[in-house]
């Protein structure tokens, strides 16, 4: 039998202060968590509307982006990987 959790911590940009921290079981896909760690960054008032969420690619999904633009008015960027440097 196989029990496992899966965490996702919300950092704030630029000064990368824990904003929300959340357990999922570890069975599922992180396109499927997108929706619950919106709904709760938006339930505590951390998430603004037109706040801007950058992720990474493991949270990419098509059906994601309406669903933070209309239910939640922000605006999700998920970038690759590759191209992760918000220097530039």
């Amino acid at each position: 039998m196989f029990v496992g959790v899966k965490p996702t911590l919300t950092l704030d940009n630029p000064s990368l202060e824990p904003l929300l921290f959340l357990l999922h079981s570890a069975n599922r896909h992180e396109a499927r968590i997108f929706q619950e760690i919106t709904y709760e960054l938006k339930r505590r008032k951390i998430a603004k509307r037109g706040d801007t969420m950058i992720m990474d690619k493991i949270f990419y999904a098509y059906k994601n982006y309406p669903i933070g633009i209309n239910e939640y008015r922000i605006v999700p960027l998920i970038l690759p990987r590759s191209n992760f440097d918000l220097t530039d």
